[in-house]
């Protein structure tokens, strides 16, 4: 039996005339009343009987643990989901919040005091990730469903070991991989899966950060041991997640020294992966060359001409995806996507020929790659419906354990194989 979500207006009569003509023997609607109440109805097929029962959806109450940057934006989001009720915000500089701002919600400095004093369904973490092994575990031991931001954690045991315990004891734990829900790396998802540019060959992605970095991002004792944790990790779950093939092999290597005196890791990190079936990628990720010079001078620098630098995402943005008859050429700071097609030339060769452009500049960059809305509305669903999340923790840990290796391949200097 499956079960079908649709958002319509609350006309039960409409409801059950499309559910007739419909072949299924069965579906879930959810809908909501002229008040915007949330209501599911069953629908069950017996004898021709249409058998309507209204099954009442109690609001998730969540608390957020951690107001930097990310959880702010997902302090903005989860607010305005109905289904949402926000108990709790903790944070260890919540003097900075006014009581006023959220009249029906407690502010707290520390997690575990609002584990004593609240009784919530879920909590979002967003804190810097050497405190998300202790904060998730807290939360699963008070039976909390869990939206984390990547990392799961900083090592491959507590990683294992978070996934581990969501399993068993049945809990939501949903990682913060929200780039494969975001409309512009999902589109590039869907012009492979097409075969418009053929079997999937190699991925080539540069990346040159802005200066936006906070303190604790530059040190291994609140951020991680590399880039790979702190940033590659995205770019490496977007491979997986565009290519649907697991990493096989990484080898990686970093300068011996860096220009970002502040980092105490390499803040610059060159990785080459090897994925089943064949595929081949290179990433080069790197905060060295990031500035403000070019914003000041107004000076065009980067993937083409007009592209200036941004704060966040830097001067040097961009994806070269290659296929066996064609390819895709992504600049991030234009918004665009180059899709490219194999043709023979005049001299009987063949070379990739410039099929179309397609343009998203009326979309923030933002908004087009760092989305954290619609797999925040999937956490909330995959609660209510009581079905695994859309980004299963077994396949996060994967990207995780591809980070793991690459940071052992950068302290060996050898090829790491990686075992599931």
């Amino acid at each position: 039996m499956e079960n079908r979500l649709i958002n319509m207006p609350f006309r039960t009569m409409d409801i059950l005339r499309e559910w007739r003509n419909s072949k299924e023997s069965a579906d879930r609607f959810s809908t909501r009343s002229p008040e915007k109440t949330q209501i599911n109805i069953l629908l069950v097929r017996s004898k021709d009987i249409i058998i309507c029962r209204r099954i009442s959806m109690a609001q998730i109450k969540i608390a957020l643990i951690g107001c930097g940057n990310n959880g702010l934006q997902h302090l903005n989001i989860l607010k305005d989901i109905e289904e949402v009720k926000l108990e709790a915000i903790v944070d260890p500089q919540i003097g900075n919040f006014k009581k006023e701002q959220f009249p029906k919600c407690n502010l707290y400095k520390d997690y575990k005091k609002m584990f004593q004093n609240e009784k919530v369904d879920a909590v979002c973490i967003s804190t810097p990730h050497k405190f998300h092994y202790e904060q998730v575990m807290a939360a699963f031991e008070h039976n909390c469903h869990v939206l984390l931001e990547k990392p799961i954690a900083l090592t491959e045991k507590d990683s294992r070991e978070i996934v581990k315990k969501a399993k068993e004891k049945k809990l939501v734990l949903q990682v913060g991989f929200e780039c494969r829900k975001s409309s512009l790396y999902m589109r590039i998802k869907e012009i492979i899966a097409s075969g418009e540019i053929g079997e999937l060959l190699s991925i080539s992605f540069r990346h040159y950060r802005g200066t936006w970095m906070k303190d604790w991002y530059c040190k291994r004792e609140l951020g991680g041991n590399s880039m790979g944790i702190i940033e590659t990790c995205h770019y490496i779950d977007l491979m997986r997640f565009w290519s649907g093939k697991d990493v096989e092999w990484v080898f990686a290597s970093s300068p011996k020294a860096n220009l970002r005196t502040e980092y105490d890791y390499p803040d610059t990190s060159y990785c080459q992966l090897g994925f089943q079936g064949g595929i081949v990628a290179n990433i080069e990720d790197s905060h060295a060359l990031s500035c403000d010079c070019f914003m000041d001078t107004g000076k065009s620098y980067g993937t083409g001409e007009g592209e200036w630098m941004d704060p966040v995402y830097g001067h040097c943005f961009e994806y070269s995806i290659v296929g066996s008859r064609g390819a895709l050429y992504v600049r991030m700071l234009s918004k665009q996507i180059s899709v490219l097609e194999m043709k023979t030339s005049y001299s009987q060769r063949p070379q990739l020929s410039l099929k179309r452009v397609e343009d998203y500049n009326k979309v923030s960059l933002h908004d087009l790659v760092h989305d954290h809305s619609l797999l925040d509305r999937l956490f909330i669903n995959a609660i209510q419906n009581n079905t695994p999340p859309a980004i299963l923790p077994e396949d996060a840990l994967k990207s995780h354990l591809v980070v793991f290796a690459i940071e052992k391949s950068e302290e060996t200097g050898e090829k790491v194989y990686i075992e599931g």
